[in-house]
This record gives C-alpha cells, sequence and structure tokens, in this order.
C-alpha cells in the first residue's frame, strides 16, 4: 500500500464535522459513514509500505510499547525512506487516524454510543464545545502548530515515543518511555525530547529507579530540571552530570533502616543492599523496615508487596 494523507481542505471539513457530530466517533463503521457523506479522498503518496500491522484494541495504556514499537517499524520500513519532516505532518496523522488504524483510535479514543446517549447541542464543555469534542480534537487531529500538538495524537504519539526511545537498533527504552504515563507525558510533550541523547540518557536514569519510587511529582520535578538545565543554553551542551545532578534532586537515595524484635539490626542502608540483604536471607522476611518515604515501621514481607 501507499502512504496516505488528507488534503488541508478535507482536514477543516472533518475538523467542522466532529463538532457537529462526534457520534461518528464511537465506531468505525460509523467513522467510515462520515467519511463517505464528507466525500472525504484519501490521496496516496509515493511511499509503498507492506499492509499496516494489526495494532491492538486500544483497550488499556499496557499495550502502547508493544503497539509503538509496532507502528515504528512499519513507518520506518517505507521505500523509499520517509523523510523525518513528514511525521510532522498532520496531513499523514489525520488519515492514519480515521482510516487506517480507524479501528484502533475508536477503542482507544472514541467517544461512547448508548441509548440514553444525548444529542452534541445538548451536552457541551466550559467552553461551549460538545462534551468529548476537546479529545477527539487532540487525538484524531493535530491540534495546533507546535510541537506538543504532534505528539498528543493518538497515533504520532506512539511513533514518536518509539522513536526518540530508539537506542542503537534496540526498542528496550520504550518500555521505560510506557513505564508510567507521566514519564511519556512529562518527556514527550516537552522541548528537550528535540534531542534524542537527552531523551535515551534520562530513560537509562528512570530505568535504575523501582516502580515506587515514580511519583506523578518526582517525575514532572526531574522533567523541569533537565529541561531547565536546556533553557540556560543550548540543549545540546546539557551533560551526564547536569542529568545526574537533576535525577539526584527529584530522586534523593532512599535509605532503609530495619529492625528485629525491637532493636535496629541495619541502619541507613541503601535499597540496593537492602534486597542483596533480603536475598541472602540475612534480613527475615518478619523482620521491620523504616524508610525515608514511609510513614510508619512495616515488614518486610509488606515491603517486597509493594513493589
Amino acid at each position: 500500500m501507499n502512504l496516505p494523507y488528507y488534503s488541508a481542505e478535507d482536514i477543516q471539513k472533518l475538523k467542522k464535522a466532529c463538532e457537529e457530530d462526534l457520534l461518528a466517533y464511537s465506531s468505525q463503521d460509523d467513522l467510515t459513514q462520515l467519511l463517505e457523506d464528507l466525500l472525504i479522498n484519501t490521496k496516496l503518496s509515493s511511499y509503498v509500505l507492506t499492509d499496516p500491522p494489526p495494532l491492538l484494541d486500544g483497550s488499556s495504556p499496557a499495550k502502547d510499547v508493544d503497539d509503538a514499537i509496532a507502528l515504528h517499524k512499519w513507518l520506518t520500513s517505507a521505500t523509499p525512506k520517509i523523510p523525518r519532516s513528514v511525521f510532522g505532518d498532520e496531513r499523514l496523522w489525520t488519515a492514519l487516524c480515521h482510516k487506517t488504524f480507524a479501528n484502533y483510535m475508536v477503542n482507544r479514543w472514541g467517544t461512547e454510543k448508548t441509548d440514553d446517549t444525548p444529542v452534541a447541542e445538548e451536552q457541551t464543555d466550559s467552553r461551549g464545545k460538545p462534551e468529548g469534542y476537546g479529545r477527539i480534537s487532540i487525538r484524531f487531529f493535530v491540534k495546533g502548530a507546535s510541537q506538543r500538538g504532534i505528539v498528543r495524537n493518538g497515533l504520532a504519539r506512539l511513533f514518536w515515543a518509539a522513536d526518540l526511545a530508539l537506542d542503537s537498533g534496540s526498542y528496550e527504552l520504550v518500555h521505560q518511555m510506557f513505564r508510567k504515563q507521566d514519564i511519556h507525558q512529562n518527556i514527550i510533550e516537552r522541548s528537550m525530547c528535540i534531542d534524542s541523547k537527552i531523551t535515551k540518557s534520562m530513560l537509562k536514569e528512570f530505568a535504575r529507579l523501582d516502580r515506587d519510587e515514580l511519583s506523578k511529582t518526582k517525575i514532572q520535578l526531574v522533567a523541569k530540571l533537565v529541561n531547565g538545565a536546556g533553557g540556560t543554553r543550548t540543549l545540546e551542551t546539557v551533560s551526564k552530570s547536569d542529568m545526574k545532578d537533576s535525577f539526584e534532586v527529584a530522586f534523593p537515595p532512599i535509605t532503609v533502616h530495619v529492625a528485629r524484635d525491637g532493636k535496629i539490626i541495619y541502619e541507613a542502608i541503601n535499597k540496593k543492599m537492602l534486597n542483596e540483604h533480603i536475598a541472602s536471607k540475612s534480613i527475615k522476611l518478619t523482620d521491620h523496615i523504616y524508610y525515608s518515604d514511609s510513614t510508619e515501621w512495616i515488614t518486610v514481607s509488606e515491603y517486597l508487596k509493594l513493589l
């Protein structure tokens, strides 16, 4: 197949129709009917691709990793090779969202239609737009001409996450990108993601942290610190020490105290040492621990359940 795209005129027609008939985005059949009613013409580029991969049903963010990798491999396998600038083009992503991957998109980002769904005119948000219009306009289209507008598109967000995390041909870091949605959002929607080296360095730092350390607040803080380091000079000059310093501020080393029968047996050890002692059984599951992010003593057994 040839890579599809829509004309700017057809995209404007779709955007206008979206406000008037959001329920067209509740199923692939309804969306197909909308395209036919509006006489939307799918144009074909000169880029030749194999058949599109079957993205998962879109019901869970947990499947984003596999979908991102599959979509990236497919789009980067075109003949001739697609220039990177094309992947910032609204005409491409709008066509892929409405046509090629319509089933995935309506399952993941579409509207819900029930027997008692009010008509669009009766259901509006604080801006007077139909309820749900914001999600559709962001995910099925590209809202605005900014980087943020591109990467919030339902398919572009997957492609660019995989592209920026690709490390010497390996997709391993894509797992870190989607390890928590806060990581994906705080990296890909900031200017620092323009430099893939910074993105990969951050993902490698996140990989060293336990999941229970990755709170939304701390992820936001480290992203702001790294982005801020680039704000005082060009992003290309943000060093490894800048990155390390930012992570140490956002994620200070957690020390743990271990007690048995009311007496401290290990004091201020780090979590790596704690795990080694647990593995060697010098710390028992019935022992109690207290660490800086906790508010009370818990058993080692309870601690392990949090990991």
